[in-house]
């Protein structure tokens, strides 16, 4: 059944692969994991689900992974936090509460300058309106928790990368 949901989810977002787990901060945690080593950088919109913030903040920070919070709307900001040990740029959009939207084609250009991975949240549109696979980003992530469930009755989170991993 895990994998039935798996290939549901991945013919929805475009994704060629999938991998469901327990819940949307867990399918975040296991994509840091594959990506992210000591010394290297991660830059977040700074309007993004708080627990996202604890684990790149206090919990990827014991392992001497840096963060930097930019501000979601504004490509110069993310563009400008960026640096050579930069892995990882994550956003949700829209974010949470705050409704904000990125510019995905910008925000998967820049991750291919960087030779970084860019991944977003995109539990809210879901794939039904939104596909950010289709604008050149690396992978898409769920909380099954919000509007993928349509109730909050279910936990779990899906990491669906845009092809067989090249980076993660």
């Amino acid at each position: 059944t895990v994998r039935a949901v798996e290939e549901k989810l991945m013919a929805l977002e475009g994704a060629e692969d999938g991998l469901a787990t327990a819940s949307g901060m867990a399918a975040l945690m296991a994509t840091c994991l594959a990506v992210l080593k000591t010394g290297d950088h991660v830059v977040c919109a700074a309007n993004v689900f708080g627990a996202t913030v604890q684990l790149f903040s206090t919990v990827l920070a014991r392992f001497g992974v840096e963060v930097t919070y930019v501000r979601a709307t504004d490509p110069a900001a993310w563009r400008s936090a960026a640096t050579p040990r930069t892995r990882l740029l994550f956003c949700e959009t829209p974010s949470n509460p705050l409704m904000e939207i990125v510019d995905l084609a910008e925000f998967a250009r820049l991750g291919r300058e960087l030779g970084a991975v860019t991944v977003v949240d995109n539990c809210f549109c879901t794939p039904v309106a939104q596909r950010p696979l289709e604008f050149g980003v690396d992978a898409v992530m769920h909380s099954a928790t919000k509007y993928l469930d349509g109730q909050g009755r279910v936990v779990g989170g899906r990491h669906l990368p845009a092809c067989a991993p090249r980076h993660l």
